[in-house]
Formats: C-alpha cells, structure tokens, sequence
C-alpha cells in the first residue's frame, strides 16, 4: 500500500458557508502548493438532485473532509448535509475554525468531538496553522488512499447490482485484506460495512472459481481417458467400415447419377410446359388482337394484343394483324409502310415507341 500512497495526489473536500468564500479559496491554494488536491464548489450551485450527486461523489473520491467552522457554516443547511455525508461515507474529517461559534450555538457532536485546526485571522499564524492542517491530514496516509479506493470500487460494485465482474482479484484483493487486517491495529481507523462486504464477496468469488477450474481439470482428466479408450474402439469400428464405405462410395454413385438424369427429365419436362404455356399466350393475345381489330375504336387495342402475342411466340397470324394495324394506324407525316417481313421488335428507353425491322433492313 506505500506505492498506492505515492501513485497519486491526496484529495481532500473543503466544506465551507459561501459567507467564507475568501477564506476557503486562501486554504484551497495554500494547500495546492503543499501537494494537496481539494475539491471545493465555488460556484454556489442552489441544491438540487444532480448537485447532491457531484457533491456525494466528489466526498467519496476525497481522502479527508476539511469542515471549516464558522457562525455562518454551522447555521448552513447544505454544509451540514455536506458533513453528514462525510460521516456516512467514513472519512476523516478535520475541522478548521476560521471564526469562533457564537454563544449557545449547537456544534455537531462529531466535529466536537475532534481535534480544531485553528485559523482565525489576527490569532494564529496561518502558515503554522497550514503546515499543521496538512500534517493532519497526511497521517496515515496510505491507508486513507486505500479507503477512498476501496470506497469508490465497491459503490460501483453495489451500483452495477453486484456484478461479479466489478470484484478485486489476484494481489488486488491479497492488498484489500491486509488493509482490513490494519484497520484493527489503529482506533482511529474504521471500515464501512460496505468495504469489508466488498472484500469478502471477492474472496468467496475467488474461491469459487478456484474450485471451479480443480472441478473442472479433474474433469477434463477423466474426459481425457474416456477419450482414449473411446478413441481406441472408434478405430476398431473404422476398419470395419473402410469396406463397407467402398461399396456404399460404388452404390452412392450410381444413385447420384439416377438423380442426375431424373433431374434432367424433370428440367426438360419444365421447359416444355413453359414453352406450351408461352404459345397458348401468345395464342390467346393474337385471337384477342383479331376481335378487336374488327370493333370501332379498337385499332390500337388489337394493335398492342398483337404485338404481345409476337412477342410471346412470333406467328404469321401475330405479324399479320400487327402489320394491317399499322398501315391504318393514322400518322402525322405520312403512312408509314413495312416491307418485307417482321423479323424483330424493340422499344425505345422510356418505353413509350417501339420499332419493326423486316428481312430487308427497313426499320420502322
């Protein structure tokens, strides 16, 4: 726990009546440049919800809590609840008088039951009074930076609903019981019952899990001779069914190729009942072309019946409707005339024209 202690600067939380606000920020960077971090609120949030939370985590992440002590501080409703978190959070808390209670004025029991860092202007001289501060709150210091980490681990530890994941392991948790052990040697020390339920639970699960993988080697141990004897008959019962695979490979293989002309049979068969499908279609559009090529007004119906038939299945009944349909189709230059036979029909990219092109090279 000494590397612990050196790993990082001490932190501190100065709780202090914004009526003292001078002071505290003199107290603040007189112990800035001893080495000392102090969280301090300077902006006089109104209490809220989510204030109360910083100012609980900040008090949690502190290795001491600084009250200082005056008139103002002691009537202060925030500052009191500040020190009761302190309280419940176990820290060491050291009070520093900047200004004398008045007369019949209730000092909480726990503030007066320590020793005063006095800083009153025009008493005591204030680097005296800080280096003493700073030696307060420096004793036993690894221990205080074990507490706050342990804190804070085993906050979030309750925070994540017990998580086993969130438990100290290894020379983490060997460290974390030695400080549980210490706690016992120093009256002034003393362990949340969070902390010694967090180191506890991380033994228990440590535990576990070592009998957890013995359980488990001694299975794999047995599972491995299992294997062996079992590998011994698999390889008896493998040269028995060498031959027999050989004959099964011969008879796998007639029966693939069974499959494989069946499967033809049946795609040859799916073909041609698609090819008479498309000509029955075709058939249907070209019979549909030519009753409506003899009704008024359904020139261009039985036109676009006759070009789905063509394109179906191209008929000489098809091209013949199509081509009479066409030479009476009205145009707004000239009748145009196909010559020679239909040999292909395409559409323009938008598919509002299309085109014929005859055996002699004409395209219309």
């Amino acid at each position: 726990m000494a590397a612990q202690s050196i790993s990082r600067k001490t932190r501190i939380f100065i709780s202090y009546s914004r009526k003292n606000k001078r002071f505290a920020r003199k107290l603040n960077e007189a112990l800035d440049k001893s080495g000392i971090e102090a969280w301090v609120d300077w902006e006089g949030i109104p209490p809220s919800a989510e204030w109360m939370q910083e100012v609980a985590a900040a008090i949690q992440a502190s290795d001491a809590f600084v009250f200082i002590i005056s008139p103002d501080s002691l009537k202060s409703k925030v500052c009191m609840e500040e020190l009761e978190l302190g309280i419940r959070y176990n820290k060491k808390i050291i009070p520093v008088v900047y200004c004398d209670a008045e007369k019949k004025q209730k000092i909480h029991p726990t503030l007066a039951a320590l020793n005063w860092v006095y800083m009153r202007p025009r008493k005591e001289d204030f680097k005296s009074a800080v280096k003493l501060l700073t030696e307060s709150i420096q004793t036993d210091l690894g221990w205080m930076h074990q507490h706050t980490r342990l804190l804070q681990r085993a906050s979030e530890w309750e925070q994540k609903g017990r998580n086993p994941h969130y438990l100290l392991r290894g020379s983490d948790l060997s460290d974390s019981e030695a400080w549980l052990i210490e706690s016992t040697k120093n009256t002034t020390r003393s362990v949340l019952p969070i902390q010694a339920e967090y180191i506890n639970s991380s033994r228990k699960e440590t535990m576990r899990r070592q009998r957890r993988f013995t359980i488990g080697v001694g299975l794999a141990m047995a599972l491995s001779l299992f294997l062996g004897v079992f590998s011994l008959n698999q390889w008896r019962k493998a040269e028995e069914n060498a031959a027999l695979a050989k004959n099964n490979a011969a008879t796998a293989i007639v029966s693939s190729n069974i499959a494989a002309t069946q499967q033809a049979r049946a795609e040859e068969s799916e073909l041609r009942a698609l090819t008479n499908e498309t000509i029955a279609l075709a058939q249907r559009s070209a019979v549909q072309a030519g009753i409506y090529e003899a009704r008024p007004g359904g020139l261009y119906t039985s036109a676009l019946l006759a070009l789905d038939s063509w394109r179906r299945f191209q008929t000489h009944e098809a091209e013949d409707i199509l081509r009479q349909n066409l030479s009476r189709m009205a145009s707004p230059v000239g009748q145009l005339r196909q010559e020679g036979a239909i040999t292909g029909i395409g559409f323009s990219p938008d598919g509002e024209r299309f085109f014929t092109s005859s055996d002699n090279g004409s395209v219309r």
